[in-house]
């Protein structure tokens, strides 16, 4: 090889090394683009995913400790109350179930990682669950499906066990639940609005729930043209309260006087849940 070829030679070497590294640092440039990119959009199509994320990978981490181990043991209600984390991913709509003494605001300890694991509920299915009615004592209390960040109703009832951590349905009190419920102060009862009507005027009886038997009853029985519902076509509005654990207060309109948009009030009256 002479002068001139290797001359030639090593200008190739130093051309091929510095075309190496500018490739190196190009995709060095565009991965960390990619990711900044990535992260931004992920982070405006919903902006509370990492919040999240953050808070399953913390509450996984408990369930898996000591603190979980304890909370297995079961326990009453008058000992401790239960919540449902408000978090959902961007993923799935599951949520789970903890627990703290009554009377704190601790964080809770995870009694289930998931409630839709509990109640069953099918992967393609986006229901979860809600807490529907806790007591302030015994060993149990009840929870219902919902359908997360829209406006459906409840659907179904279920009875979960603070000793066994188990699901039981109730099919009576499922069957009587109208897409609400009002529940009493001492969170045994429910009150739900019947027949499940587009007909406003036919809105007249109003059911009551005995969560711990899951027996239903008649409590109020309107006839001729006496109606719950306040309004003519915009949705079934009532007036229907919990004056103590064991009176109603609830409000009778005229189907055939309207003022506007609405039902004529003919009178509010009391009633007495039976022993």
């Amino acid at each position: 090889m002479n002068e001139q070829q290797y001359q030639s030679y090593r200008s190739f070497r130093l051309q091929a090394g510095l075309a190496a590294i500018w490739v190196l640092m190009l995709a060095l440039i565009v991965g960390t683009l990619a990711a900044s990119i990535g992260y931004l959009f992920g982070q405006n199509l919903n902006p509370a995913y990492p919040a999240v994320e953050r808070f399953t990978a913390k509450q996984k981490a408990e369930s898996t400790s000591d603190v979980a181990s304890k909370v297995k043991s079961g326990g009453t209600l008058a000992d401790y109350e239960y919540f449902m984390s408000e978090e959902f991913s961007s993923v799935s709509p599951d949520r789970q179930l903890l627990r703290r003494p009554r009377g704190t605001t601790d964080q809770g300890e995870v009694v289930a990682i998931s409630v839709r694991d509990l109640a069953g509920v099918k992967a393609d299915d986006r229901w979860t669950l809600t807490i529907l009615a806790q007591p302030a004592e015994g060993g149990e209390f009840w929870v219902s499906k919902i359908l997360p960040q829209t406006d459906a109703g409840l659907e179904g009832v279920w009875a979960f066990n603070t000793e066994t951590n188990t699901l039981t349905p109730l099919p009576n009190a499922s069957a009587a639940l109208s897409g609400y419920a009002i529940i009493n102060p001492q969170g045994l009862y429910a009150l739900s609005v019947a027949p499940q009507t587009n007909d406003p005027a036919k809105l007249q009886q109003l059911e009551l729930i005995n969560l711990r038997t899951d027996t239903v009853t008649t409590l109020v029985q309107l006839e001729g043209s006496e109606t719950l519902s306040r309004f003519l076509e915009l949705g079934h509005v009532t007036e229907i309260t919990w004056i103590d654990a064991t009176h109603v207060s609830y409000a009778v309109y005229d189907s055939t006087k309207k003022e506007g948009e609405k039902f004529k009030l003919k009178e509010k009256r009391t009633i007495t849940i039976p022993d």
